[in-house]
């Protein structure tokens, strides 16, 4: 996994979640204890602040693993420029789900514990990182308070704007509800992260020039050479066309490609679950040594 993914993360992100989950069950259980005791007047003003304080929770969870490295949700253009080298500055922690509309529907639970918050965060209280001017895309097209039709089933197609999308970033990190949802938002890209594989062991990009690398760790051999299409889903039929290991000693490619060729997958699915990863399918079929039926080349 590449470090914009999993670099800087809190040791302690899992108790970070689980505080912001039960301090989230205590200011909704204290509402419903203020409900019957206020005057109109002043629970208006006790709405106010624990709204302010139920989005701080949302807010904790999002972060947990970090406000932009770490975290697991990136938009292609934000990962291209973060490879760039480019200014922190440009990137935006932006929620997928209103906070507001999140905080109505804590607030219309009837007893809530902590099993039904984390269901709501789960699925609701998940930060992405952007550019700055996807976020102001979303602001002009009017989505920063409201989702769309369909929202609560699919948060991403906020995403969707139409004659414009905010493409995410694939990789295993993600979730597998979130990543079951994007497929069907046609919201995933292949992005420059497959270039930079953690498996490499080139230098990350910056403002200097960079050695291009590709896919077994090479450094200056040219461009990288991967099919960069759609990705096959998880019951597409493979088979392993290569009888030997194509891929070069002393990397992890080669040694992946040895343990996926002993499990000899007849799926995709058997492929990942055999120790194989995204970018050796996409770097494989491309090679042709292995082959995918239905292939998404045609």
């Amino acid at each position: 996994m590449h470090k914009a993914f999993n670099s800087n993360r809190h040791k302690r992100a899992d108790f970070w979640k689980r505080s912001a989950i039960h301090l989230a069950v205590v200011l909704l259980k204290d509402r419903q204890a203020m409900m019957g005791r206020l005057e109109e007047a002043e629970f208006n003003i006790y709405e106010r602040v624990s709204g302010e304080l139920l989005s701080r929770t949302i807010w904790k969870y999002s972060e947990a693993f970090g406000k932009t490295r770490g975290n697991a949700f990136w938009s292609q253009r934000a990962l291209n420029h973060f490879l760039a080298g480019g200014s922190s500055k440009e990137l935006r922690h932006e929620h997928v789900f209103p906070q507001n509309q999140l905080i109505e529907m804590m607030r219309e639970l009837e007893d809530p514990d902590d099993s039904d918050i984390q269901q709501l965060f789960s699925k609701y209280a998940i930060g992405v990182v952007l550019l700055k001017d996807e976020d102001t895309l979303l602001a002009a097209a009017g989505r920063k308070l409201v989702s769309v039709e369909g929202g609560l089933l699919n948060p991403w197609l906020r995403y969707d704007l139409g004659t414009q999308r905010i493409i995410v970033v694939e990789h295993e990190g993600i979730p597998s509800w979130h990543a079951a949802r994007l497929h069907e938002a046609k919201l995933f890209g292949v992005t420059i992260a497959e270039a930079y594989s953690s498996d490499s062991n080139e230098r990350q990009p910056n403002n200097r020039s960079v050695k291009r690398v590709n896919d077994e760790g090479d450094k200056g051999k040219g461009p990288r050479r991967y099919y960069d299409g759609p990705f096959p889903t998880l019951d597409t039929k493979l088979r392993i066309v290569a009888t030997s290991n194509p891929k070069r000693k002393g990397t992890a490619a080669r040694a992946r490609f040895d343990a996926y060729l002993r499990a000899n997958p007849t799926t995709v699915r058997e492929f990942l679950a055999a120790g194989g990863q995204r970018v050796d399918i996409r770097y494989d079929l491309h090679h042709n040594y292995i082959e995918l039926d239905p292939d998404p080349r045609r």
